[in-house]
């Protein structure tokens, strides 16, 4: 699944870690809802959109590590 692949990439950093392919962009937001990592993502615009993950919070890592035992 493609929010495992993003929280890979954050978990192995360094961050802060900046995203713009809208496929990345949306498992950020699902990530950040799921209050595994904070992030900021900016409004869709003409230039593009981003989401600049700055931190993996405690959940996240212990998320990470019981999926990746599995």
């Amino acid at each position: 699944m493609l929010h495992y692949a993003v929280l890979r990439q954050v978990v192995q950093g360094p961050l802060p870690l900046t995203f713009r392919a809208a496929e990345d962009i949306e498992s950020v937001e699902v990530l950040k809802d799921a209050e595994w990592i904070k992030a900021s993502i900016t409004p869709c615009t003409g230039a593009g959109q981003e989401a600049i993950v700055t931190e993996l919070t405690p959940l996240g890592q212990w998320a990470f590590r019981h999926w990746m035992e599995e």
